[in-house]
């Protein structure tokens, strides 16, 4: 049968760099059984319907084997079934990428349409391989049933086990990163090498910088793979696995060195961000990149700590220790105490750490964290992953249960609510909307960092649910909006010359708390400095306060600052109006805005309130006995 146009790819060119060290632990790669029948010659005729699947059993999986081959000839792969106690196999991480621009493959002598990206990194793989090996793959594009939703909704709920119980997590970032996963290599080697022979801490040396500008900045397109913008990829590429590869091309680097060259690299960074900034350069993408490295680094130091809690690594390499060591992480006080980041892994800060990467299904904004929950924070059953609820019935029943497990105490959901972003009910978070900052929490690490009602009386039942779309809470009354500025959307500055301002209003009039003036209040809450305090206006306007320091940007995205009747200044979401009522809301983190819509006492949730100090526990006695509490019905 001949080749359909679709396989004419120049894959032919495809080459094996001779300075590529063999892959690791590909899973025993092994001599192929149906050889003869996939070679060109003999091969049947290839069928054009779709994929034909057998039901799987319970606690079974999927393999995809891989056959070595030329470059130039199809990818030729089998399935088999099963059980996930007993498989060995390699699990492949990567992104599907455009779904409608595919290449094809053979599957079981059936033609099959994979993503261009799944079909490169097979390719890849491939190269490794003998024409007379295999080597069996988990990849979820082929080994789950993708038009069945029972299979689907199973295969799902048990990725967490499926990746951990991989011999190898194959990490595919894509085919031209070789140069950058090159460095990366470079770097984590030495780090391993200067922690195995010292307890200080690895630090670049002069020749990881001398004359490598053009390395170091090709290794920023590592960190901007669309890779790393996946709700699912979190899970797969931190999975507590003894052995991990990040692939692009044929050059590779093991997890055991990613992680620590990964925090070298920032140090790379703030270098080339120095360099550029002394010679005028736009160096706002490594600020960028430093953001999302950050958060990498975040993340695997996470996986390390799920695998000390569970002994990986008393089992693991030397190198594998040492990497920990070279990170900070300290095993044994580790187990003795546990790990601060399995501690605070929760589900509500899981949803908020997924919250600004991307599905392709919006319910698995939900389904992608559940995997990654800490068995030890299961006190009740989870949100069980079921394809057949629509959207809105997923996204209800999780705020239902985030409201009703005093787990989750203080009530976090409604910090988290964007008005007017759906048809949902105000007090259920959309998290297909990217939301504003959460300002009682760590950008990075979603750590609580403040608590409004702190040390103020709680009921026994201060909310409640009473049906699908109501929610019963006790609040208290704290002031009304007097004063409102204009809505400052930091998101949207152009980076340009001509700067962005903004403007406060009578800068010098103190107000209650502390006696500060507004200008210094807002101080306090960006942590800028004013460009003039002439005049009645005060325009705040620095370069390098609003262009450099993304936390202060987004801060600020969507929000005004406004001035409550008692004299507080605080911010508030874009949508406040004079006249709106300000609550404390007993056992939850911020103030709110609540805006009442029916006469039946109903009101409508419009966002968070950050009021200057505060947000310690400073409200009860700010409000001293006026604090009465009121019961509120939110729709």
């Amino acid at each position: 049968m001949a080749i359909p146009s679709e396989l004419d790819e120049p894959f032919s060119k495809l080459v094996l760099d001779p300075s590529s060290p063999p892959l690791p632990l590909l899973t025993k790669p092994k001599k192929s059984p149906l050889l003869t029948l996939f070679t060109r010659k003999s091969a049947p005729p290839v069928q054009t319907t779709p994929l034909p699947y057998t039901p799987l059993k319970l606690n079974q999986i999927r393999l995809v084997n891989l056959h070595g081959g030329p470059p130039s000839t199809p990818i030729t792969l089998t399935t088999e079934t099963t059980p996930l106690s007993s498989a060995e196999y390699t699990a492949l991480s990567y992104v599907w990428g455009d779904p409608s621009d595919t290449l094809l493959l053979h599957v079981n002598n059936h033609l099959f349409h994979a993503t261009r990206n799944l079909h490169s990194a097979l390719q890849h793989i491939r190269l490794f391989l003998k024409s007379s090996q295999v080597v069996p793959l988990w990849i979820d594009a082929i080994s789950i049933n993708q038009a069945d939703t029972t299979e689907r909704s199973q295969q799902v709920s048990q990725m967490r086990e499926i990746y951990t119980s991989a011999d190898l997590v194959l990490t595919w970032l894509g085919p031209d990163l070789a140069p950058g996963l090159t460095y990366l290599r470079e770097l984590g080697d030495h780090a391993l090498a200067v922690s195995q022979n010292s307890k200080e801490p690895p630090k670049l040396l002069p020749s990881h910088v001398k004359d490598r500008y053009t390395t170091i900045r090709e290794t920023v397109r590592v960190f901007q793979s669309t890779y790393w913008n996946r709700v699912w990829t979190v899970q797969e590429y931190t999975a507590p696995t003894d052995f991990g590869v990040f692939l692009s091309g044929t050059a590779w680097v093991d997890r055991t060195a990613f992680l620590p060259a990964t925090i070298l690299y920032t140090q790379a960074l703030h270098w080339l961000r120095d360099g550029l900034r002394r010679r005028g350069a736009d160096a706002s993408f490594v600020d960028a990149t430093l953001a999302r490295v950050k958060k990498v680094v975040h993340d695997l130091k996470m996986s390390y700590a799920r695998m000390v809690e569970s002994n990986h690594l008393i089992r693991a390499s030397d190198e594998t220790r040492a990497s920990s060591k070279a990170e900070g992480i300290d095993q044994g006080e580790s187990r003795r105490r546990g790990t601060p980041m399995v501690r605070r892994f929760n589900l509500i800060s899981l949803l908020l750490r997924f919250r600004d990467l991307q599905a392709t299904d919006p319910r698995d904004r939900i389904y992608a964290p559940l995997n990654l929950l800490h068995h030890g924070a299961r006190k009740k059953p989870v949100i069980a992953i079921n394809y057949s609820l629509t959207v809105q019935q997923l996204y209800t029943s999780v705020a239902k249960y985030l409201s009703e497990d005093r787990d989750y105490w203080p009530l976090s959901i409604l910090e988290i609510c964007r008005f007017g972003s759906s048809d949902l009910p105000s007090w259920v978070p959309d998290w297909q909307v990217l939301p504003r900052k959460v300002l009682s929490r760590d950008v990075t690490t979603g750590e609580q960092v403040v608590c409004a009602s702190k040390g103020y009386p709680v009921d026994a039942e201060p909310w409640r649910v009473l049906d699908k779309t109501r929610l019963q809470i006790t609040a208290v009354q704290v002031d009304a909006v007097a004063e409102t500025w204009e809505t400052f959307d930091a998101l949207s500055v152009p980076r340009t010359k001509s700067y962005p301002t903004y403007t406060l209003k009578n800068p010098g009039e103190r107000y209650a708390t502390g006696n500060k003036t507004v200008l210094e209040a807002f101080h306090g809450l960006a942590g800028i400095e004013p460009r003039s305090e002439d005049g009645e206006e005060v325009e705040i306007y620095r370069q390098e306060d609003w262009h450099r320091n993304p936390s202060i940007m987004s801060r600020f995205n969507r929000r005004r600052l406004i001035r409550i009747k008692r004299g507080l200044v605080g911010l508030a979401p874009a949508e406040a109006v004079q006249g709106d009522k300000v609550w404390l809301v007993p056992g939850t983190n911020m103030f709110y805005i609540f805006r009442p819509v029916l006469d039946d006492g109903s009101h409508t949730l419009i966002g968070e309130v950050y009021l200057q100090d505060l947000m310690h526990g400073e409200a009860r006695e700010f409000l001293g006995f006026a604090g009465k509490q009121t019961v509120i019905t939110l729709v």
